[in-house]
């Protein structure tokens, strides 16, 4: 019936008649068919009509007759109207249109011409749309149409629902941010709330369409809404009538007089939701290209409503899923699935080129100037590589482009006051050419290059002034590295970048460097490598202890395979939330390595199920697979493999191993060479010994202290590095003193006559968490015998020996704890693990959880560890009696001049003890 009458009052209009006659109703038969009831009623008025005309288009002139002002129905209209009702009629327009074709087809026909002319970069959404419009059957229930638009920002989302309301003629358009309904009590902005509460009110959404009934309803970031409010769309979406919780009423006040039923008419309006879900589609082009090739755009709209299914939405209060289960099921069944891609160079160049031509006209008609263009092509591609790999529709929208390229004049006619009659734009050619090279440096795709690379062009436009005429020139763009603010979105940074940090840059290390190079050239080449049914290992695994450079190292395999980098703690990925983000983002720029630091938070081997592995597991299996672009994990750990999860360490996942040992002398070398500015080589060689143990990260501290230092001399350097491992000086008595010196000179000798490794320094000077220390490499040790077990635990125990030689029973206190420590564990290894006890034999004692127990041998196990205890500390005994003229001579030199490098110590023991540095056991 409202078609009818709305036809009726379109001829009524036409005629600018005041009401709404039975003449206007008869003109209006022929394109209605009727329906139910007794259909015999209308055969006297069917008498009385005339045959369609093919050149009226009956549905666009009742569309816009809704939109019209009010026409009353004069008596006779009305008459008729009320015993039309009676007998249960029911009308609708026939959809005849001028063009011969059914209704449906002409408004699809019409919507998809519109469409590819403006809504660049997205042609499967315009076929969908398309077709979907034109086989979509409306009988009277539910909208006339439902959309849902996904995809990520500024791919054209909500420009494609204004393009849809503008093509379907005579529509209006209700937009409303859903962002922040993250709570079931707020649906009252949609269908009103109820008069219990305080302040209530009809919805904005229903009072609009009670008086629009023809509209567009746009729900933008629908998946952030709490999937409770997004219930009010199910008796929407089956029946097309909603019904408002408080009703319509004079001043919105129950008390006072009704103006309308709160049951609201949705039949002719259509509903779009834009949502972001789907990121493992939009963000992973060779997977999308696969469904494509597989099923169409059938296959393409099942992966996304999966994708819908599984979404979750962590900021509603509660968190839960990001879609009502059944207005999700009726969606499918009742709407068309839209996935948006992002937008590429060619898409958004053209946006730039249509914006910017829309740009000059409209500044030219504001402000009655002429503004040339020289070089427009130019300036597009300039303006959408401004905004580097985060591009996007609305950076090169009108008012982002007219800003851009006109701000400039503005200030300048603000502050001369002037104004021009013609402005003039140049690109320079310098800055052509420089475009050209940038653009061949980018690749085929500029933007997606741009984005990995966490780059930008920049550029300059210098104003001047010619006669009547504002000249400005672009100038100088460039390259230039920035930041994403997109990365620093969420709970917790997730900041991809490129760094700039190259294998030359990591000191030492010689043969992990190389043996990472390859790797980094196999990473570079992955393409070519896939295409020959090959692939560069899943990830690797760097393990050392803290301040090694392993961060470092993994920065510059990212440098040099020129991959984007993002780092994570394992401690983190312990949420699966935040691991999904992250796999989430890396998806985007991959090509791309994951560096894990301290994966060993992630669990170890005893732990049987671990859910936050789990997850790891499957995302490494699905980014190692042959679909889509990769992501290569880095891990890194203090502790040794053994304490990773193995499943992580299997082949195609982090299959490669490299350890991070302490710096070597010619990386402490190349560390502290930034000296050489204010120390002499004689000054800076004994450094390098006295450095031996620090990592890099304490030796970039100790520089930092050095450089910052006003003067600086060997004494200053030296006190810097023994602050930076030990801690702030501690001042002893003499006495004490003294006995330190006798402990570390007795380490010192028998070290180097037991050739236990080098000593590199021996200090005495007392710190926080030492009284005194000896620092030795042991990098010319390749294996470990029993011998070389016994020096090592006479060594160890010299230092309790040395104090008691001197000393006797004075001589015994608590500075040795740490060395009985050491040995104590040093002995139960040889004893328990390497089988080089003859009385306990070949055995590998193995953790108690293990299933294995053996009571009787552990208990052998410590007596004999008690044993090579005893006989550590009276080999020690006797070395330091054979030698004790080194001892006391490096013990004397000690407390005169605090601490002893390498050469002067072993000069100093070969003069008191010449047999004790003999070839064979000098390191």
């Amino acid at each position: 019936m409202n078609d009818l009458l709305l036809l009726a009052k379109a001829f009524a209009l036409r005629e600018k008649a005041k009401v709404v006659a039975m003449p206007h109703l008869l003109q209006a038969l022929p394109y209605v068919e009727v329906q139910g009831g007794n259909a015999a009623l209308m055969r006297p008025l069917n008498a009385k009509t005339s045959a369609p005309d093919p050149a009226i288009d009956a549905e666009s002139m009742v569309i816009r007759a809704g939109d019209a002002f009010k026409l009353p129905l004069d008596r006779q209209v009305r008459n008729w109207v009320r015993k039309f009702k009676t007998v249960g009629l029911e009308v609708r327009l026939k959809h005849l249109t001028g063009s011969g074709l059914p209704s449906t087809l002409a408004t699809a026909a019409r919507i998809r011409s519109r469409l590819e002319t403006d809504l660049q970069g997205q042609p499967a959404v315009v076929e969908a749309i398309s077709v979907y419009l034109a086989g979509h059957g409306h009988d009277d229930k539910g909208l006339r149409g439902v959309y849902v638009f996904a995809g990520p920002p500024g791919s054209g989302k909500s420009h494609a629902a204004h393009l849809l309301a503008d093509a379907l003629g005579g529509y209006r358009i209700w937009e409303y941010d859903c962002a922040g309904i993250d709570s079931a009590i707020e649906r009252f902005a949609f269908d009103g709330s109820r008069s219990a509460f305080q302040g209530a009110r009809p919805g904005e959404l229903t009072s609009f369409v009670r008086l629009n009934p023809r509209t567009v309803i746009v729900l933008d970031h629908f998946d952030r809404m709490h999937s409770n409010v997004q219930s009010f769309l199910a008796p929407l979406l089956e029946s097309g009538w909603l019904t408002d919780q408080h009703g319509f009423f004079e001043d919105d006040d129950k008390n006072r007089k009704q103006i309308a039923p709160p049951e609201v008419d949705f039949r002719h309006c259509h509903l779009v939701l834009c949502v972001e879900t789907g990121a493992e589609l939009y963000d992973g082009p060779a997977l999308l290209d696969r469904l494509e090739r597989e099923g169409g755009e059938n296959r393409v709209a099942s992966a996304l409503l999966t994708s819908l299914r599984r979404a979750h939405n962590p900021l509603s209060q509660p968190p839960g899923p990001c879609f009502s289960s059944p207005v999700l099921s009726r969606l499918a069944a009742q709407g068309v699935l839209c996935l948006f891609r992002r937008l590429d160079w060619a898409a958004l160049t053209s946006i730039a080129r249509n914006n910017l031509r829309l740009a000059v006209q409209h500044f030219e008609s504001t402000h009655d100037v002429c503004v040339d263009i020289d070089g427009s092509e130019d300036l597009t591609r300039l303006l959408v590589l401004e905004h580097g790999g985060q591009v996007d529709a609305r950076r090169v929208g009108l008012q982002s482009l007219s800003r851009r390229l006109f701000e400039p004049v503005i200030q300048h006619a603000l502050k001369t006051r002037c104004w021009w009659s013609r402005i003039a734009i140049t690109v320079t050619d310098e800055a052509s050419i420089a475009l050209a090279d940038i653009l061949r440096a980018l690749s085929a795709d500029p933007v997606k290059t741009l984005l990995r690379t966490m780059k930008r062009v920049e550029l300059d436009i210098d104003v001047s002034i010619q006669g009547e005429t504002l000249a400005l020139s672009v100038v100088n763009p460039r390259l230039v590295k920035i930041v994403s603010a997109d990365d620093f979105q969420g709970d917790a940074a997730l900041l991809v970048e490129a760094p700039d940090v190259r294998f030359n840059d990591v000191a030492g290390m010689d043969k992990v460097k190389a043996e990472m190079r390859r790797h980094a050239r196999q990473l570079r080449d992955w393409a070519s490598l896939r295409e020959q049914g090959l692939r560069p290992a899943g990830g690797l695994l760097v393990y050392g202890p803290p301040g090694t450079g392993k961060t470092m190292l993994a920065k510059a395999l990212a440098h040099e395979a020129g991959l984007p980098f993002l780092a994570v703690t394992g401690a983190q990925m312990l949420d699966l939330g935040f691991q999904q983000r992250v796999f989430d983002r890396l998806k985007r720029y991959a090509p791309a390595i994951l560096f894990i630091d301290e994966l060993d938070a992630l669990g170890h081997r005893r732990q049987a199920f671990n859910p936050a592995v789990n997850a790891l597991l499957a995302a490494i299996d699905g980014i190692s697979s042959q679909i889509g672009e990769p992501i290569f994990v880095v891990g890194a750990t203090n502790f040794p493999p053994e304490r990773i999860d193995p499943a992580l360490l299997r082949p195609g996942r982090i299959e490669l191993k490299f350890e991070i040992g302490p710096l070597d002398r010619q990386a402490r070398r190349k560390l502290l060479s930034p000296l050489k500015d204010r120390l002499s080589a004689d000054e800076i060689e004994p450094l390098v010994d006295f450095s031996a143990g620090l990592s890099g990260a304490q030796l970039a501290a100790a520089m930092r202290e050095m450089q910052l230092a006003e003067a600086l001399d060997g004494r200053g350097a030296r006190d810097a590095l023994e602050w930076v491992a030990f801690g702030e000086r501690v001042d002893y008595a003499q006495g004490v003193r003294e006995g330190i010196a006798f402990h570390e000179a007795g380490h010192a000798v028998a070290h180097i006559v037991n050739g236990v490794g080098r000593v590199d320094y021996v200090s005495l000077t007392a710190r926080e968490a030492e009284a005194g220390h000896v620092w030795t490499s042991r990098d010319t040790i390749s294996a470990v015998g029993i011998q070389a077990t016994r020096s090592t635990l006479a060594a160890l125990m010299a230092g309790r020996v040395a104090q008691r030689l001197r000393f006797a029973e004075a001589g015994i206190d608590n500075g040795d704890a740490s060395d009985l420590k050491q040995a104590t564990r040093l002995a139960y290894e040889a004893v328990a693990h390497w089988g080089l006890d003859p009385e306990v034999g070949a055995v590998h004692l193995t953790p108690t959880d293990s299933g294995i127990r053996m009571p009787g041998l552990e208990k052998q196990v410590e007596a004999r560890v008690r044993i090579w205890l005893s006989q550590a500390e009276d080999d020690a005994k006797a070395l330091l009696n054979a030698h004790w003229p080194a001892v006391e001579a490096v013990a004397a030199a000690l407390l005169d001049q605090g601490a002893l490098a390498h050469d002067a110590l072993y000069a100093l023991v070969t003069e008191a003890s010449p047999e004790a540095c003999n070839e064979r056991r000098k390191s």
